[in-house]
């Protein structure tokens, strides 16, 4: 049965996507959760017209997160910390700590915009990446120092 995907799904495709599943598969899962249509003419008529919305607005938000880029790309931040003889904190910079700190110069960041891998934990400089915008990949890299306080 060919269906049209409404959003992402895992191990079968992006959003927009016509894809043939089997019919339990679409009527058990996928359709009550909001995940996907059948492909009718209709659907895909709704689906071209709310993809040309989402390209308009998309646009701005790309504009907007290319602005905030020129002015975080390569800010420094520096944080004091307690630590132990072997060099490593007690406790660590996390996600919340730096966008407190860029918050604090003026930024508009949220947390889920930080991409840590994990948190800092020793000292020294470590550089962290801001994802301002996933879609198009606008990303900026800024230097966050940590210190013995």
């Amino acid at each position: 049965m060919e269906i049209l995907l409404v959003q992402d799904v895992d191990n079968l495709g992006k959003r927009g996507a016509r894809v043939n599943v089997a019919k339990g598969y679409f009527r058990n899962y996928l359709f009550p959760r909001g995940m996907a249509v059948l492909a009718t003419d209709g659907n895909l008529r709704k689906q071209a017209e709310e993809d040309k919305v989402r390209q308009r607005t998309d646009k701005k938000y790309v504009v907007a997160a290319e602005a905030i880029k020129d002015g975080i790309d390569g800010i420094a931040l520096e944080f004091k910390a307690q630590v132990n003889e072997e060099g490593h904190l007690y406790g660590s910079i996390n996600e919340q700590a730096i966008v407190k700190e860029l918050q604090g110069k003026g930024f508009k960041v949220e947390a889920g915009m930080v991409a840590m891998e994990e948190h800092i934990k020793t000292l020294g400089e470590h550089e962290i990446k801001i994802l301002l915008h996933r879609g198009q990949g606008v990303e900026a890299l800024i230097k966050v120092n940590v210190i013995q306080e």
